[in-house]
């Protein structure tokens, strides 16, 4: 049994619902019962859904069936005063009872977690379909960098973020799940490596987008890569290198960007959610991360490096030898620089949702990213 705890029926009057064995509820002489029995119920958190949507105050679940309970006030006659109880009503044995005050918190620990479909640049669209009309927490984890060979740099954190969302029955949603940066392929010491992708949900139906997470950017001889960011705007390069050689990440939705000098061993840049930048024009670079458009298809690496590509999810992949890593994607891309070994750039994040709080580089516990989908609650988000 859980949350045994004080709740009120309807003249204002307190009644008690008391743990008794064997999974069964006792409730106090002063409160009437209806049950309801409903077949072909898939989950404990549907049966619990359906007593709150209903105003129901218990709700037992066991082998596809439902019951659920509404506790109303005792009625009396002329000459005596009915007394209900219905811990008949509920099966004995290990099943949880739970109680209407407990709804919520019940329907928050349905959590569902979405993983990446696959590993590198490439990966699939996955989909969900809303079954209830109701308050939907989403929480979005960008993918890592990739790192780069002895010593080895490490790739950026991906970012995380999260609110509440009001979303209809019958919506579809698109889900793409970063996947994290490549390592170098080639045996330099300076080999660079590719950006992480982001994690992305939008509706499926007009691309309404709820949620991005940015991906980490790849580490580089001599720096780590740099963390996505909880904001909306993607981080630039970093390196040892004149100033016209680092990258700037993107603003508002935009692709990372390069310098103002360009050489022939540039880092890939990172998408955005408006779209990607232009595709290289030599096999020395590092290819820029895909957006919508091209599928979240992760970038392809430098010719003579051509393990480090970008991460599905918009990641820009490797340079080669002497030249940068690969800019995280994400809301707004990560900034690649175009010359030296510099590490790659973060992406940006995104919500649309109500509450909605991040973390700049808050998946450290995972390489790639991740969504965490559940129903809080019947009616709309506060």
């Amino acid at each position: 049994l859980v949350g045994l705890t004080a709740a009120e029926n309807p003249t204002g009057e307190v009644f008690h619902l008391k743990q008794a064995p064997a999974g069964s509820v006792v409730v106090e002489k002063n409160v009437c019962k209806s049950v309801h029995t409903l077949r072909d119920i898939r989950s404990s958190t549907e049966c619990i859904f359906r007593a709150s949507s209903s105003g129901f105050s218990a709700a037992d679940f066991k082998d596809g069936v439902c019951q659920i309970i509404k506790l109303e006030t005792l009625v009396f006659n002329e000459t005596k005063k009915v007394e209900c109880d219905i811990k008949t009503e509920i099966r004995a044995g290990p099943d949880e009872v739970f109680l209407s005050e407990n709804f919520e918190s019940q329907l928050a620990k349905a959590i569902y977690a979405y993983k990446n479909s696959s590993s590198g640049r490439t990966g699939s669209i996955q989909t969900l379909t809303v079954n209830e009309t109701g308050c939907y927490r989403m929480e979005a984890l960008g993918a890592r960098g990739g790192s780069s060979n002895s010593p080895v740099y490490t790739g950026g954190f991906g970012a995380r973020i999260g609110g509440s969302f009001n979303l209809t029955a019958g919506t579809q949603l698109s889900l793409v799940i970063g996947q994290r940066g490549s390592d170098p392929s080639e045996s330099s010491s300076s080999g660079p490596s590719g950006g992480g992708g982001g994690t992305f949900v939008y509706r499926s139906s007009d691309n309404l987008l709820y949620l991005a997470a940015g991906g980490g950017g790849g580490g580089a001889a001599g720096f780590n890569g740099r963390n996505g960011s909880a904001g909306p705007n993607g981080s630039g390069s970093v390196g040892s290198v004149s100033v016209s050689y680092i990258g700037s990440g993107g603003a508002n939705g935009q692709p990372g960007s390069y310098g103002p000098s360009l050489s022939s061993w540039k880092g890939g840049l990172g998408a955005g959610w408006l779209g990607a930048a232009s595709a290289r024009t030599t096999t020395c670079s590092g290819d820029r991360g895909g957006g919508i458009s091209q599928g979240w298809v992760g970038g392809v690496a430098a010719h003579s490096n051509e393990g480090a590509v970008g991460g599905f999810g918009g990641g820009g992949g490797g340079s080669h030898s002497i030249g940068s890593s690969g800019a995280g994607g994400g809301f707004s891309g990560g900034g690649a620089g175009s010359q030296g070994t510099q590490a790659g750039g973060g992406g940006g994040s995104f919500c649309s949702g109500v509450g909605c709080s991040g973390e700049s580089g808050g998946n450290s516990l995972s390489d790639s990213g991740l969504l965490l989908f559940g129903l809080i609650r019947y009616g709309s988000c506060a």
